[in-house]
């Protein structure tokens, strides 16, 4: 069997002195078709909306931890924001700006025509086979207001009619800085650069003469910075530049301190696909782990993807997927101005703020193990310092002792059954269920850092979701002559339910992190959450000799969240589209040679 994309395949029988010149002869071109809602595909060369599919081609070859940042540079007219850098951690994706003050402009995410409630960051883009985002209303009006900030469509991978395929991909690969960081001041340029702010504040605030004020400059300078890393009690002298005789005890390296060198991922990935006359499958479980660039940070995720597609009769076909999916994070804040972050520190805290204590010798301290205490700028070791700015914490200290743990559970189960009522009629109906568990706790150290004076701080959060989707859909489908139109009515009904738990308690013996070890509980909060929706969508679709294309869409919708007066929602929208390359006038004429 000699086949090629394009053309019209063609069987042959070859014998022992085979020696033939094959002609395929052309055939109808592939169409690209792009997934455009849960509700159905068309070809590119029908949409009327602005709509942008990537494929698992471009998402396979991108080493993303989630698969909204492996689309990053591939569809245009999307804003990301990546906060935090934290392994693990999504994207912000905006498709269509912010359209709330206090609202997320977080899109509706379908996946395998469900929405999907958990984080996207726990599929496995080597799962996918195929990523739309929906960025106008003429898409977006298939899904009512949720689908307000836009809509991103996945659809997972199946299998394929040939012989199985087993495949098995390993990738390692290391993350670090595009950008170097910005410079800092040493402990030279800190102090002679504080002292002449010193001195500028004492002439022009207060009057003070040029000779006092460099006085008073030098007197001050220590007690205003808290700290003094050189060996002589005025390092700076009273015209403004360290002494000669001033010996440096030490230099702190933040960076060092806060940054691993670089982060390392590792991905193992094993898929088995195939399929015969009647059934196709596709099988893979995927092991990712990535250690980030700020010490302690990692993301390990263990997923695990199935489905399965059947023909039983010509009329009638059917189809399960099933995924499964665990993971489990250490997240310090990285974000905002927290002491947590670590650019935050690094470019705030300068170097003559020492990372672990030191005496008036400039000697490192050390406990009764031997090892190195962190210095919280509160004035506990020998040294006789206070810092003025983020004082009682350290954020490598933090890094080390405290805990930022974040685990997720998710289970998804999608099955649908078509039939295949006449020529042109068919229905379909699906049922999605999801259950997903979001767990986080947080430990602050009984002996250092802001708990210490209750005696550290547990806090967890136990979140799940429970959501369900079913679709009723019924397809209308006829060509006569240049014409073609296709008709949709769909049902849909959704449910969610999300119970909440939360409690915090404060006082620890050492080595307990665990919330049942605390002595004083805090607070406990917890709340249960249920949401329902129903909707109907009519969608009617034309087409002339694929040069003129025509949509119209409207969906009612009805939602829990509102009173039962307020509680129904109309949404519609109104496309065309006209294919200039197909007009007359621009039509090439073709010369054979």
């Amino acid at each position: 069997m000699i086949s090629y994309i394009g053309y019209q395949s063609q069987r042959l029988t070859i014998g022992r002195n085979f020696d033939t010149n094959i002609v395929l002869q052309p055939g109808n071109e592939l169409e690209e078709v792009v997934v455009t809602s849960a509700f159905g595909t068309q070809r590119r060369i029908s949409v009327v909306g602005a709509i942008s599919t990537i494929t698992n081609e471009t998402i396979d070859n991108v080493q993303a931890t989630s698969v909204i940042g492996s689309i990053q540079g591939s569809i245009p007219g999307i804003n990301f924001i990546t906060p935090g850098g934290v392994p693990g951690t999504n994207p912000i994706l905006w498709i269509r700006g912010t359209s709330s003050v206090n609202a997320d402009p977080i899109p509706l995410y379908i996946v395998d025509g469900a929405p999907y409630n958990g984080n996207i960051n726990i599929i496995s883009q080597h799962q996918i086979a195929s990523l739309s985002i929906l960025k106008d209303a003429s898409a977006t009006a298939l899904y009512g207001a949720r689908g307000a900030n836009g809509v991103v469509i996945i659809t997972t991978r199946r299998g394929r009619k040939k012989d199985p395929e087993i495949s098995f991909r390993t990738i390692t690969g290391v993350n670090d800085n595009t950008i170097p960081f910005h410079k800092t001041l040493n402990s030279k340029q800190f102090r002679e650069l504080n002292w002449e702010a010193i001195k500028n504040a004492k002439i022009f605030t207060q009057e003070t003469s040029s000779q006092q004020a460099a006085t008073e400059a030098t007197d001050e300078l220590i007690s205003r910075l808290g700290y003094n890393p050189y060996n002589v009690e005025k390092p700076v002298d009273e015209n403004g530049k360290l002494r000669a005789d001033a010996k440096k005890l030490w230099e702190a390296n933040w960076q060092e301190a806060l940054l691993r060198n670089q982060g390392i991922r590792t991905e193992h990935s094993l898929s088995i696909d195939g399929g015969g006359d009647h059934t196709n499958y596709f099988a893979n479980i995927n092991y990712l782990h990535e250690n980030g660039q700020v010490k302690t940070t990692f993301f390990d995720r263990v997923s695990a993807h199935l489905t399965q597609d059947t023909q039983i009769k010509d009329w009638l076909r059917f189809g399960n997927s099933l995924s499964i999916t665990t993971s489990s994070q250490n997240i310090p804040n990285q974000e905002g101005t927290g002491f947590q972050s670590m650019i935050q520190w690094m470019y705030t805290i300068p170097s003559i703020h020492p990372i672990y204590r030191r005496d008036e010798n400039g000697t490192l301290i050390k406990d009764n193990n031997g090892n190195l205490i962190y210095d919280y700028g509160n004035n506990q070791g020998s040294l006789n310092a206070v810092r003025p700015i983020f004082g009682n914490e350290n954020t490598a200290g933090s890094l080390e002792y405290y805990d930022f743990k974040t685990e997720r559970n998710s289970a998804t189960i999608n099955s649908y059954a078509e039939f295949d009522i006449s020529k042109n009629l068919s229905f379909r109906t699906n049922a999605s269920f999801e259950k997903y568990l979001f767990n986080t706790s947080q430990y602050t150290h009984y002996k250092y850092g802001f708990a210490q004076s209750v005696g550290g701080r547990v806090s967890e959060i136990h979140n799940t979701t429970t959501a369900l989707n079913l679709i009723q859909q019924l397809t209308f489908y006829k060509n006569f002559n240049n014409h073609s139109i296709e008709a949709r009515a769909i049902y849909e009904s959704y449910s969610e339910k999300i119970q909440n738990l939360g409690a915090q308690g404060t006082g620890f013996l050492p080595g307990v992190k665990v919330l049942n070890g605390s002595t004083k509980p805090e607070t406990v909060q917890g709340f249960t959450l249920e949401e329902r929706i129903i909707g109907y969508l009519g969608q009617l679709r034309y087409n002339y000799n694929d040069t003129y294309f025509a949509e119209l869409s409207y969906r009612k919708d009805a939602s829990s969240r509102f009173k039962a007066d307020n509680r129904w929602g109309d949404f519609y929208a109104v496309g065309a589209s006209y294919m200039l390359s197909n007009a007359d006038f621009l039509r090439l004429t073709m010369f054979h040679f």
